[in-house]
C-alpha cells in the first residue's frame, strides 16, 4: 500500500506505536519499585543478622566494662595510697636548663601534675584546664600562695626543651608553674611515689589524669583526678593545706593614751 511522502505507515498492527511509549512508561516505574523492595529486603536480613548476634555480644560486652572498672579500682587504690606519703627530694631540670630538688618549694603547698609532651589530647585538655584552676585558686588565695609542677615522665623524649615547648603551646606563662625533667632512671620511682600509674601503648601512653596536692611539709595531702573537674576540689584542699597567712600589719592597736 503506498502512501503520500511523510505519512505515517499504519502496517499491520496500528495500535503497536501508541502502547510503545506507554510499556516503557510501566517498566520505567516498575524498576525503582523492585529496587526499593531489594533495598528493603537486605536491610532487614542485616538486622535480623544483628538481632541474631545481640545475645552473644551483649555479655562480652558488659565482661568489658566490668574489666575496664576493675582495672581503674585498681588504678585508683595505687593513686589513694599515695596520700600521706612524703615526696621526697628528687631533682630536676626545668624548661630553662637550671638544677631543681622538690625542697625548693617546701613551705607553700604544691601541685603536681604528669604530661608527656608528645600527648596531643589529654595531656593539653588537662593542662590548660589546670590553668584555669590554678587562675581562680591565685585569685581566692593569692598570687603567691602556692607553686605548680608538670613533670615529663616520657624519657628521655621530654627534655628541657620539649618542655618548654609544651607549655607554650598551651598558653602558660606563669611564674610559679615549673616544667619540669626528672633524672635518667628516677621516673619509676618518681611515679611509684605520687601513685601515678601509666602504659606504654603503640599509640603513646595510657596514665591516670591526677593533679596531686602537696603540702607545706612535702607530704601528699589529696589527689584530684579527670581533664576536668569541680573547682572547689582543688582550691579547698589548697586552703586548707597552706599556711596561715602572716598579718600584713600589728594586730595590736595603740591609742594615743595610757
Amino acid at each position: 500500500m503506498r502512501t503520500r511522502a511523510g505519512a505515517a505507515q499504519a502496517g499491520p498492527f496500528p495500535a503497536a506505536r501508541s502502547l510503545a511509549p506507554a510499556c516503557r512508561r510501566n517498566t520505567e516505574a516498575v524498576r525503582p519499585a523492585r529496587s526499593f523492595r531489594c533495598r528493603l529486603a537486605a536491610l532487614v536480613a542485616v538486622i535480623a543478622v544483628f538481632l541474631a548476634a545481640l545475645p552473644g555480644l551483649l555479655p562480652a560486652a558488659h565482661a568489658q566494662e566490668k574489666e575496664t572498672e576493675k582495672d581503674w579500682r585498681a588504678v585508683l587504690a595505687v593513686s589513694q595510697a599515695a596520700m600521706g606519703r612524703e615526696i621526697g627530694d628528687f631533682r630536676f631540670t626545668d624548661s630553662k636548663g637550671r638544677e631543681v630538688a622538690f625542697s625548693e618549694f617546701r613551705g607553700r603547698p604544691l601541685l603536681v601534675s604528669f604530661v608527656y609532651t608528645g600527648c596531643f589530647q589529654a595531656c593539653p585538655v588537662a593542662t590548660k584546664f589546670l590553668m584555669e584552676a590554678v587562675e581562680t585558686a591565685r585569685k581566692a588565695l593569692g598570687d603567691d600562695r602556692f607553686s605548680v609542677v608538670s613533670i615529663g615522665f616520657n624519657q628521655p623524649f621530654d627534655n628541657p626543651v620539649a618542655m618548654a615547648s609544651f607549655a607554650r603551646q598551651n598558653g602558660i606563662d606563669d611564674p610559679r608553674w615549673f616544667f619540669l625533667t626528672p633524672r635518667a632512671g628516677e621516673v619509676e620511682a618518681l611515679a611509684a611515689r605520687f601513685g601515678f600509674v601509666y602504659e606504654a601503648t603503640p599509640k603513646g601512653f595510657d596514665h591516670v589524669t591526677q593533679v596531686s596536692v602537696v603540702d607545706p611539709k612535702g607530704v601528699i595531702y589529696r589527689q584530684v583526678y579527670g581533664e576536668n573537674f569541680d573547682l572547689p576540689m582543688l582550691v579547698q584542699p589548697l586552703r586548707n593545706s597552706s599556711p596561715a597567712r602572716p598579718p600584713s600589719r600589728s594586730p595590736w592597736r595603740t591609742s594615743g593614751r595610757r
